[in-house]
């Protein structure tokens, strides 16, 4: 148990706070220096000495030794050869929590146990005269002290002499020392690792982020302020545009963007919206206007390209933002569309020279008089009607056997042309051998020497096959590719319009948000090629789930979607969202990567407000997506109501 003699018991007791403010200078990593636990063989020298003086020399000496024993900072303890303590100075009454009577008299034994174990150190100790280390002292009060001592032999004949120190702070602040070492050496771990798992993430979405710049077709572009702004009801708008302007510059590009303006990357680099339309400066202001107060911007803009030649773009714009709200920059994606409004305007062009078409057109054109008689017919016609040209003249549609229906159209429209002496525009359809086919007719009148309606030239064209086309194409452009419900262009324009609908009527609009539960871990863990199976497994029941014509379930990016219900309070817009939930339940589309659920699982957010005129629809969009959030927060697979939170 330890390997100090018997006679040095004492030395278990705590270290007074006299003792330890007398030795604040010794070194902690050595309390035995030759200093301070010297006084064995200061004693030893005493006695030595005092063998070969005189009387009166003797006489003062023991007082000096005296002196030194009682007044010593450390506690001292002296034995007889028995191991009983025969004296003991007042720092050692201090240590062992006793009187100088109630420690004479015991053994060392009696604070060192086992006493087997202390009477054999004992023995060893006479034996070698000298002993220093450190022992666990056990007090009467039941207290253990931890002590360092050394101890001499004999210092006079059969008389042992043990100094001791309390070290029991030391070693308490020397293990408290290894344990918060211990503890930060793992925390200094643990955040190493969170940081090169962090690093990992960024460098994996950085990456990602270079592929998506790369390899799109569409121009991306970052646009960063010089300092953040605010953009609230506060703010000094024009203050705010003016450093806008000049302080947001281009920070990243794709070759996309560069190609569109016919310029290099490194060109575009640094530019701001004021070099972007230095050609309109006050138009460039109006854009950054909406998307500042809108937070994103979907629209087309007139652009010149770095050659000077002006250019059409349709963009999508997002504004960015910091944790203080305060925008830093954008974010865009534009598209080209030069083209597409060229051909618009060309088809325009196009349409007007084929009014004045009449041999050789794809039209079926006509001429009649103001009675509706034919007077002449093309050969597209004579197609058409499978009646000879010649059959046409002097006749009227009824006297053709046209049906009564179509033959009352025509008779009115010819009224209408010439009595107004404007031209009409008709629609209808046919019953032909090879079905049902619709038609667009355009009646012009064409006017005599007097300025009377004389004639009227009378254009038809087989819209059939361009009205299947335009409701495919009006299809394809409303509807998301994957899962074939309406897309965000969709939601944006339906939620507009019912916002202004409802405006008018005061009656409630309710947004219902959610998105997949941990579906970024389903794709990962079954693959894309699955997690698209679902989306659209998904999406279907969505789109289901809303019953009024009104009602609109849409894909609003990624795994999320959103269901506009007008005229529907909170309390309509959760009975759809758990009608929903059982839906989707009852699919029990397995998700073995879910720490939510075993099967796909739903996060909704709800809210519901009466539009206001002069208002706009984000506000609701916004509350939805807060409580969608919140929802995910709460633990997902649940709805949370944006009122509520």
């Amino acid at each position: 148990m330890c390997s100090l003699p018997p006679a040095i018991a004492p030395m278990s007791c705590p270290e007074s706070p006299s003792n330890s403010q007398s030795h604040a200078g010794d070194p902690v990593a050595d309390p035995l220096a030759t200093d301070r636990l010297g006084w064995p063989q200061l004693i030893a020298n005493t006695v030595n000495l005092a063998a070969s003086a005189d009387s009166q020399a003797l006489i003062d000496l023991q007082h000096y030794t005296r002196a030194l024993f009682d007044q010593a900072l450390d506690a001292m303890v002296v034995a007889d050869d028995a191991g009983i303590y025969i004296d003991v100075n007042p720092a050692a009454c201090e240590l062992f929590g006793l009187s100088r009577d109630q420690i004479l008299g015991q053994a060392v034994a009696d604070f060192i146990p086992p006493p087997d174990q202390a009477s054999q150190v004992w023995q060893q100790f006479l034996q070698t005269g000298q002993l220093r280390g450190e022992l666990a002292l056990q007090l009467p009060d039941g207290s253990t002290r931890q002590v360092e001592y050394a101890a001499t032999a004999n210092v006079l004949p059969g008389l042992h002499l043990s100094v001791l120190r309390d070290i029991t702070a030391y070693k308490q602040a020397q293990a408290e020392l290894t344990a918060l070492s211990q503890t930060l050496d793992q925390r200094v771990s643990d955040r190493t690792q969170a940081l090169e798992a962090a690093n990992a993430e960024l460098r994996h979405q950085k990456s990602l982020m270079t592929a998506l710049f790369s390899q799109s077709l569409d121009s991306m572009f970052f646009m960063i302020l010089d300092a953040p702004l605010s953009w609230t009801e506060a703010t000094d708008h024009e203050a705010a545009l003016d450093y806008a302007m000049t302080h947001a510059r281009i920070t990243q590009v794709n070759d996309a963007l560069a190609s569109q303006y016919r310029t290099s990357r490194e060109t575009l680099h640094g530019m701001t919206p004021a070099d972007f339309f230095a050609y309109n400066l006050d138009y460039g202001r109006e854009v950054l206007r909406q998307l500042f107060t809108l937070g994103h911007s979907q629209r087309e803009l007139e652009k010149r390209r770095f050659d000077g030649t002006p250019m059409w773009i349709e963009g999508d714009y997002v504004c960015l933002y910091n944790e203080d709200g305060q925008i830093t920059g954008l974010f865009g994606i534009q598209r080209d569309i030069t083209q597409r409004r060229t051909a618009a305007i060309e088809a325009q062009k196009r349409e007007q020279e084929f009014r004045a078409l009449v041999e050789n057109s794809p039209d079926m054109v006509s001429r009649v008089d103001s009675q509706g008689r034919f007077l002449y017919v093309n050969p597209m016609v004579e197609r058409w009607s499978n009646i000879p040209m010649a059959d046409y003249l002097g006749k009227t549609s009824l006297e053709l056997g046209f049906p009564n229906q179509v033959a009352e159209l025509w008779h009115n429209a010819l009224d209408r042309v010439v009595k107004t002496r404007a031209e009409t525009f008709l629609e209808y359809d046919l019953e032909l051998p090879g079905g049902v086919r619709s038609f667009h007719s355009r009646v012009v009148p064409e006017f005599g020497v007097e300025g009377e309606v004389d004639t009227l030239l009378v254009v038809v064209r087989d819209v059939t096959d361009l009205m299947q086309a335009q409701h495919t194409l009006e299809q394809l452009a409303h509807l998301d590719g994957l899962t074939q419900i309406a897309n965000r262009r969709r939601f944006d324009q339906h939620l507009q319009q019912q916002w202004q609908q409802l405006c008018r009527d005061r009656s409630p609009l309710a947004i219902v948000l959610c998105d997949v539960d941990s579906f970024k871990a389903y794709n990962d863990h079954l693959g894309h090629l699955t997690g698209d199976d679902c989306l659209r497994q998904l999406a279907k029941t969505l789109d289901q789930s809303v019953q009024r014509p009104m009602d609109l379930a849409a894909r609003y990016g990624g795994e999320e979607f959103v269901i506009v219900l007008p005229n529907t309070s909170t309390s309509g817009a959760v009975a759809v969202v758990e009608r929903l939930q059982a839906a989707i339940a009852a699919l029990a589309i397995p998700h073995p990567s879910s720490d939510i659920a075993p099967q796909i699982t739903f996060s909704f957010g709800i809210a519901s407000t009466i539009p206001q005129l002069g208002t706009q629809p984000n506000s609701l969009l916004n509350q939805a997506d807060a409580a969608l959030y919140r929802a995910k927060l709460q633990g997902r697979n649940r709805y949370v109501i944006a009122d509520a939170e």
